[in-house]
């Protein structure tokens, strides 16, 4: 298979950043008066975007009320902006890979479900910034992953075919997506990351 543009998920697949997220959980319930959350909890939480995670994090027997979700989702922004990427870590071979694809000369992009007022300030506060072209946060565009949309809106960023764009990102993210008519996932090689990542291509029917 031959790629001119690779994109990568952000929590999990490049960086591990689940103490940061489990910290703002755990200020942001002791905040609002709402009793606490594991790490395990929050981790089994994560993936739909921050909305998901806080409403997960609120819910016991019922969903919270739109104002108290509203409430908590404002605390959040608060202390996770305050603690983003303080305790997170890039994953293993993550920076060797990162460099081998961008020697190749292929276009390199972050999708992610965390909204944007996070996303650049982790990469660039973990070093990882400059090698990313395209940076498609869980707000750019009206719907998050698992829809394709995210990754269709890079491959017109990057002016690439979406049969020329390898995804790197976790199973879990990926295996489920509802994918349209046009596209469909399919394994590719990965040269980088970790073993228990997965990776698939997205190629028009």
């Amino acid at each position: 298979m031959h790629f001119q543009s690779v994109t990568f998920d952000l929590d999990g697949t490049l960086l591990d950043t689940i103490a940061d997220l489990a910290e703002a959980c755990r200020l942001m319930l002791e905040e609002i008066g709402e009793p606490p959350r594991s790490q395990t909890e929050v981790h089994s939480f994560v993936g739909k975007g921050m909305a998901v995670l806080v409403e997960r994090c609120l819910t016991h027997r019922q969903p919270p009320s739109a104002e108290r979700l509203h409430q908590a989702i404002e605390s959040f922004k608060r202390h996770y902006a305050a603690v983003n990427g303080k305790s997170a870590q890039i994953y293993p071979g993550v920076l060797e890979g990162l460099q081998a694809w961008k020697a190749s000369g292929l276009k390199m992009g972050v999708v992610t479900n965390k909204p944007g007022m996070f996303t650049e300030a982790l990469l660039d506060r973990m070093g990882l910034s400059d090698y990313f072209d395209v940076i498609v946060s869980g707000d750019t565009t009206a719907h998050k992953k698992p829809h394709p949309e995210p990754i269709l809106h890079a491959c017109r960023l990057f002016n690439v075919s979406p049969t020329a764009t390898c995804i790197s990102a976790t199973r879990k993210m990926t295996s489920t997506a509802p994918m349209p008519p046009a596209v469909w996932p399919m394994p590719c090689p990965m040269a980088t990351t970790r073993a228990s990542r997965w990776t698939v291509q997205i190629a028009m029917r």
